[in-house]
């Protein structure tokens, strides 16, 4: 449309053009039939028409001021028409980058756009930026607040698990007397605390990783059957407290991809953690390795509460887990998932979620091809 509008103003500008141009020849051959005398008589007449002289006092005049002054009448009739085509050609361009100019300074200071140009449906496109810049400018003010919340969140959290830890450990010191098996069983709580503390330390370092680095790739041929039974042998496990079990349903013997494994698997990962924090309890967590032609489709499915769609479009976003409950309660950062989706990126890959009738999907697709 744009390129539209652009051709219809250049056959304006060939039009105007075209008619200045023809008006400059007539003046042309007008000054010259002028210069040479042959509308001489003419001028004479017209001179004695508006001074009572005679013939040659007339005709005298006429070659002093028209013949003589010649070259000086022909530049002025040459600056006049250079100005009008200049007038002509550029005027109305320049007219349009100032409206561009002016609209992008409208969209720098969000403020509203005129229409005052022959391209309406460039204003229709910078209107789409306007709208664009102003949308990313509100989920980026979003994802900071929700970062500075999840600081304040982790940072009171850290304090649960390491009060605890401290209460453990003084009453150990205090308390020589007791039972080996109390002493194990304190030392256990202990470790577990220290376990949660370990994690929410890790979550307040990807917040900064996430922010200030981008994903790294180092490129290995990867069996990415292999890769996903390991996985699922880790998570399986993970999953014994609420009673969940990771499954591998279904994958061919043997899958190779060139990639980065280790991000690959931290992907896959923050998926299964996500899979298993969400899924109900006493369940199953399924994942499903299918070869296509162009590449590999993981699929990552789970029971429990349906995603409303209007989460499902933002929920690889950044923090954004924090608009349903704190990362304490849950166990989860809002992270996770973002970091999944840029690493699934870096391998120009693609992943989306589909949640209907309380199934949840995460669909991750790989291209054989290697990373440009």
């Amino acid at each position: 449309m744009v390129k539209q509008e652009f051709t219809t103003l250049k056959k304006h500008l060939w039009r105007k053009t075209l008619v200045v141009l023809a008006a400059a020849v007539f003046g042309v051959i007008m000054l010259r039939a002028l210069l040479l005398g042959i509308i001489g008589d003419q001028i004479v007449a017209l001179i004695q028409r508006f001074a009572p002289i005679d013939d040659t006092v007339a005709f005298q005049t006429y070659r002093t001021l028209i013949q003589k002054n010649s070259l000086l009448l022909l530049s002025i009739a040459l600056v006049a028409v250079g100005i009008i085509l200049h007038r002509v050609l550029v005027k109305d361009v320049v007219k349009q980058f100032n409206h561009i100019l002016r609209s992008l300074d409208s969209v720098a200071k969000d403020e509203p756009l005129s229409n005052e140009h022959h391209i309406p449906e460039l204003t229709q496109q910078i209107q789409v930026l306007q709208q664009s810049v102003a949308q990313k400018e509100h989920f980026a003010k979003e994802a900071e607040q929700r970062k500075d919340d999840l600081v304040v969140y982790l940072a009171h959290d850290i304090r649960t698990p390491l009060t605890t830890i401290i209460g453990y450990l003084t009453l150990l010191d205090e308390t020589p007397n007791l039972t080996p098996e109390q002493r194990s069983h304190y030392t256990q709580l202990v470790l577990a605390k220290a376990y949660k503390l370990e994690e929410l330390t890790n979550e307040l370092f990807d917040i900064t990783r996430f922010n200030l680095q981008e994903i790294p790739y180092r490129e290995s041929t990867v069996n990415i059957t292999l890769l996903l039974e390991q996985l699922v042998e880790e998570f399986n496990y993970l999953g014994t407290e609420r009673q969940i079990r990771v499954v591998l349903k279904e994958a061919p013997p043997t899958v190779t991809l060139t990639a980065d494994s280790f991000q690959l698997a931290r992907a896959i990962s923050n998926i299964l953690k996500n899979a298993i924090q969400h899924g109900r309890e006493q369940s199953e967590v399924q994942v499903a390795l299918l070869q296509e032609e162009a590449g590999i489709r993981i699929e990552i499915a789970n029971e429990g509460s349906t995603i409303p769609p209007e989460i499902q479009e933002r929920i690889f976003d950044k923090f954004y887990r924090l608009d349903h409950s704190r990362s304490g309660q849950s166990g989860g950062s809002g992270l996770g998932l973002a970091i999944a989706a840029e690493i699934i990126k870096v391998h120009r890959g693609t992943i989306r979620v589909q949640s209907e009738t309380g199934l949840t999907t995460f669909i991750l697709q790989l291209p054989f091809l290697r990373k440009a």
